[in-house]
This record gives C-alpha cells, structure tokens and sequence, in this order.
C-alpha cells in the first residue's frame, strides 16, 4: 500500500536516516509504477484479487506530492507471497488480518537491504473462510 504520508512524515520528523517504502500488490501497483517513472500515475493491469486494501488504480497527482519527500518507493509483492505472509503471521504471532496487511511481511527485503524492519500491520477486514482458504 502506498504509505500513509502522516506515518511517513512522523517517522521521518522523529528518525529523518529512517527509510519509508510502501508495499503493493502486483495486481494493483501504481506507486511503484509513479517512482519508477517520477510522477503520478495510472496502473494499466489492475486487477481485483483478495489484497484489495492496498494498490489501486492510480496515484493522484496530490498524494504524490505528499508522499514523495518522504517515501523511498515502493515494493511489489506477488500474491503467492502475500499468502505465504498471511500463513506466517497467523502461524507465529497468532494474528489474523487483511491480505493488504501482509505486503510488507515478505520473505526479502526491498533492495536488498538487511537490518530491522518494522510494518504496520493493520486491518481485520476479511472472512474467516476466505483466508484459511488462501492459506491452505
């Protein structure tokens, strides 16, 4: 999802060397595709699948002007890997939510980079049934 800009914002005011990146899924990823080509833009292959908390069809051109100071980019992570997450979270930490909530939690981490990171994970929003069904 793309961040955010007031967690952003806030996390950068309190540790400006903190790296900020949302996460989409590969379905609905038009952040990445708005840093990739330095502006605000249309995702042409959206799709509607489970991870529908996050991504979308676009990036206003005003959310981008927010976002941009403080977000290094965004990643995007496929919907096998958001379910693997999912399975993971449930498994460990014993927390269920939305798949849009587990984009974060993939198995790498963006670029490359090692070290702490931290994701919000948020958002109850989905039915019991549908997820043991994405986990299985």
């Amino acid at each position: 999802m793309a961040p955010d800009h007031r967690v952003a914002s806030a996390v950068k005011a309190l540790r400006p060397e903190i790296k900020v990146w949302g996460a989409e899924p590969e379905t609905a990823s038009p952040a990445a595709l708005s840093f990739a080509k330095g502006s605000a833009q249309a995702f042409p292959d959206w799709k509607a699948t489970f991870v529908d908390g996050a991504g979308g069809k676009s990036v206003f051109p005003r959310m981008w002007q927010r976002m941009q100071p403080v977000v290094e980019g965004c990643i995007v992570v496929s919907l096998d890997e958001t379910k693997r997450a999912m399975r993971l979270m449930a498994e460990n930490a014993r927390v269920i939510a939305e798949g849009a909530a587990h984009l974060p939690l993939r198995q790498r981490s963006p670029q490359g980079w090692f070290g702490p990171i931290v994701a919000v994970v948020s958002g109850g929003n989905i039915d019991l049934a549908k997820f043991s069904e994405l986990i299985a």
